[in-house]
């Protein structure tokens, strides 16, 4: 199963997000890459034996499979880079996720999109704003998109919420650990008008570096 591929590659110790990039590149799919033999490997720029070895270490049929079932058990699912539904700009970024895990719907109306972010620990008139701006722009047809975070980024799915528009919320955790814990009912409405979206495997605690990325 290629997805198996996709997932395996996730967990190669001492492969980041532009090293995956470049070796989706340079053997066009996940599956070759394990397949790949070690001089072909070496040959991308930044891999070293140190990072082969941990690669064949992978049985990429094991993890895969497991990683998958790990995902089905919290209720989402997941899109590949080369699914034809993910987020087109998303895919223009230097260093994409090579799997993005998600739950809810995502639809091709949402690539007409705009991001809300700002304080956590925003003023009265802040979170009022952004909930009014919020809910102007998903009336308008626009998918709000934020990081369901306290303050600016819950207002900003709470005002798209209300004009029953559609909006995503990005974790900068797995998808069954949604944070804070306090917003566990607002990502389960966006759920139903739109999507919770992680590019961070089931079990991810939020950590503080996580944050940035999402962003």
């Amino acid at each position: 199963m290629e997805l198996y591929f996709w997932l395996s590659l996730l967990v190669v110790r001492g492969i980041g997000p532009l090293l995956r990039k470049r070796l989706i590149d340079a053997f066009h799919s996940p599956q070759k890459v394990f397949e790949a033999k070690e001089d072909e490997l070496l040959s991308v720029g930044g891999i070293t034996p140190k990072t082969v070895k941990a690669l064949k270490e992978i049985d990429p049929f094991k993890t895969g499979k497991e990683i998958y079932q790990k995902v089905k058990a919290t209720g989402g699912d997941l899109l590949t880079l080369f699914d034809p539904r993910y987020p087109q700009n998303l895919r223009k970024i230097p260093d994409p996720p090579l799997v993005l895990f998600y739950s809810g719907t995502i639809e091709e109306e949402d690539s007409k999109a705009i991001a809300i972010v700002g304080s956590r620990k925003a003023t009265p008139y802040g979170r009022e704003f952004a909930r009014n701006l919020a809910s102007q722009l998903a009336q308008s047809g626009l998918t709000v998109i934020s990081g369901l975070a306290r303050g600016i980024d819950t207002e900003a799915h709470r005002g798209a919420l209300e004009a029953e528009g559609r909006t995503f919320g990005i974790l900068g955790s797995g998808l069954d650990r949604i944070y804070p814990p306090e917003n566990s009912e607002l990502a389960e409405r966006i759920t139903q008008k739109g999507a919770i979206l992680s590019e961070f495997l089931p079990g991810t605690p939020p950590e503080k570096m996580e944050f940035p990325p999402k962003k």
